[in-house]
């Protein structure tokens, strides 16, 4: 659905991604009146004043006149550890004159209004929390807040915001429409993606379309040599979320597609030490034949094996010129946590996806997740590079004897300006030094 901004004139909010606290007030006019149409609906007089910085925004439709504020911006660029995804905390309170408004349905979605990014229905007391996670160059998501058999729109700029509060005023308050609502969890039938199971909603995929690359450097504590061609991984998760956008159940799906190494590996999946649950992982031959099925009872953040020795998973390094490209085995992860989870508990994806090198017994993680005593980066070497990058799905990695300075020249703008020029830099390789995947 294209959001109907042309409806509206709206001002976009600036910042870098953090948390976003939207507050909507569902407010009476200053005198007495029955329903939207009521003619003697009046606008507020205005915003309370802020001491932080802020952007305003009128918006009106013929049923909800509304306006919105946002405030309390930080910006910054916060520390670079080479990501090119970014997920961006939100927490929502809905409230009218009575205090907050249980059982409003809250949707983000992307700036084409094409995909779900995050749906929950505010708790009792107005609340609903949880994470959107979309490429760091993208610049625009779209917040829905359905009211009233409504739907209010604010366009929002997420191009650098470390922290912003939102605050929308509906101008009047009206009674909740009924919706067909077959489980009863407050998410109308027409949009549940689980219509029939009261403990799921929504399903989001991450990345909301394709996959990512994981490409990983196996030298580590010494330097390696920038190709990314190491250990290649593609992965891509489906979070089925509760009506209060909480994970229920997370699907995982990896894919080995490159060994560049001499070395042999294994990957595994570590989740936050707080989260348990039970885990299943199916692991498949290259054609998709299955070969076994584990379970595993995790907790106190004990790793999940998700594909064996990676001499053993693919049959071609894909990393030379005269390769054909060819599939390596494959995993599917099944997780089913105790509780329902809050997604800024499970963190950003692909989460703690690390491999062992087999050869030298030392774990390969993302940068940003662990620090030494003295604060550095275990995981950032001493020409301030990681061992571990995440890429969208048509990122070519480096032919052997090649590195990705030779594949992808603007890559150096985007990592010497510590990611804030060159974010799209995956889209422009080089084809004679990169391994033609797609």
């Amino acid at each position: 659905m294209e959001p109907v901004r042309n409806k509206y004139t709206m001002r976009k909010a600036t910042g870098k991604a953090g948390i976003t606290l939207m507050t909507l007030f569902l407010m009476t006019g200053l005198v007495s009146c029955n329903s939207s149409e009521d003619p003697n609906l009046t606008w507020l007089l205005g915003l309370a004043d802020g001491t932080s910085q802020s952007t305003t925004g009128q918006v009106s439709s013929t049923e909800i006149p509304f306006s919105y504020n946002i405030d309390n911006i930080q910006q910054g660029t916060g520390d670079f550890v080479f990501e090119t995804n970014k997920s961006i905390p939100v927490e929502i309170l809905v409230e009218d004159p009575d205090g907050g408004v249980q059982g409003t349905r809250v949707l983000i979605r992307d700036a084409n209004g094409e995909r779900v990014l995050f749906r929950a229905v505010t708790d009792e007391a107005g609340n609903a929390t949880g994470v959107v996670t979309v490429n760091q160059d993208e610049q625009s998501a779209v917040i829905e807040v359905e009211y009233n058999g409504q739907t209010l729109y604010v366009d929002l700029d997420i191009t650098d915001v470390l922290q912003a509060t939102v605050t929308v005023l509906v101008r009047v308050r009206a009674d909740v429409s009924e919706i067909a609502d077959a489980d009863g969890d407050g998410v109308p039938d027409n949009e549940d993606d689980y219509p029939q199971d009261p403990d799921r909603a929504t399903v989001v995929r991450v990345p909301a379309e394709g996959f990512y690359r994981v490409a990983y450097e196996d030298l580590y504590p010494k330097r390696g040599d920038a190709d990314f061609n190491d250990y290649v991984v593609q992965v891509y998760h489906e979070q089925d979320l509760n009506a209060s956008g909480k994970l229920v159940e997370l699907r995982s799906y990896y894919t080995h597609i490159a060994k560049g190494a001499g070395y042999d590996h294994t990957l595994h999946l570590a989740l936050p030490s707080e989260v348990s649950g039970v885990a299943t992982v199916v692991r498949k031959d290259a054609s998709g034949t299955e070969l076994e099925s584990q379970q595993l009872n995790i907790s106190s953040g004990n790793a999940i094996d998700i594909l064996g020795r990676s001499n053993l998973t693919i049959s071609s390094s894909n990393t030379a010129k005269d390769q054909t490209f060819v599939m390596g085995h494959s995993a599917e992860l099944t997780f089913l946590p105790d509780a329902p989870v809050a997604l800024q508990t499970m963190g950003k994806a692909p989460y703690d996806l690390f491999i062992k090198v087999l050869n030298t017994g030392h774990e390969i993680h993302f940068a940003g997740r662990y620090f030494a005593e003295d604060g550095s980066d275990k995981y950032i070497d001493s020409a301030g590079f990681p061992w571990a990058l995440m890429v969208p799905d048509y990122w070519q990695w480096p032919y052997e004897r090649a590195n990705i300075h030779d594949g992808y020249p603007a890559f150096d703008d985007w990592y010497l300006s510590a990611g804030t020029e060159s974010k799209n830099w995956y889209d422009s390789p080089v084809a004679e030094f990169v391994f033609p995947a797609n």
